[in-house]
């Protein structure tokens, strides 16, 4: 990346296109932007899990999907993946628990929600009631 003298930055992606097509890495390249935009306005004492990544457009779309989904339609897969990433790569857990508990509502023998919820009440010294 380089800096331009109007204090702009400039980059390039390059990726492998045996592992992505370009619509995935062109929506890296603006999962990154938004990062670097996060970054630009945080609070100096931020921490990384604070900085938005997915464009506000994307996190929209992610939410009404879950939101508006019956149970039959519900991509129980996509509710776990994005409580996931909520829950251990950045951190989230109260962000998370609203998402797993919508997955146990669709799937209560869901791997990855009995887990959280043993961690999530284990964390809190309470007794899990799944």
């Amino acid at each position: 990346m380089q800096q331009d003298q109007r204090e702009t930055f400039a980059g390039a992606l390059e990726y492998d296109t045996a592992l992505f097509d370009p619509p995935t890495a062109a929506r890296m390249a603006e999962h990154f932007v938004t990062l670097v935009g996060s970054l630009c306005v945080a609070a100096s004492d931020a921490k990384c899990s604070a900085l938005d990544m997915l464009p506000p457009h994307e996190r929209q779309k992610i939410l009404e999907g879950a939101a508006r989904t019956k149970r039959g339609e519900q991509d129980v897969g996509l509710a776990v993946e994005l409580a996931t990433m909520l829950w251990k790569r950045l951190g989230q857990v109260d962000l998370a628990e609203p998402f797993f508990r919508r997955v146990r509502k669709l799937d209560a023998s869901n791997h990855a929600m009995v887990e959280f919820y043993r961690e999530y009440h284990g964390a809190r010294n309470e007794t899990p009631q799944l």
